[in-house]
């Protein structure tokens, strides 16, 4: 059974899936209990993907201000 994994940008980025070692019918309630696992898989892939992102940009932003520190006090020479 498997139920595609999708970034809140509807792009696809994989399937989790679960395997038994016995054919066997699915049921409703296994697919609901899938779909759940899937949809906090999805929310903890966007909760890294936004700390990763923020962290990224602070960096980015503390190298611009050292570079501006570096250039203004360059200027004063």
């Amino acid at each position: 059974l498997g139920v595609p994994l999708f970034l809140p940008n509807d792009e696809a980025i994989g399937v989790l899936c679960v395997i038994d070692g016995k054919a066997h019918p699915w049921s409703e309630e296994e697919l609901a209990i899938l779909s759940d696992l899937a949809a906090l898989a999805i929310a903890e892939i966007a909760a890294r993907g936004h700390a990763l992102g923020r962290a990224r940009a602070e960096a980015a932003l503390q190298a611009s201000e050292e570079h501006y520190r570096v250039v203004g006090e360059s200027a004063s020479d």
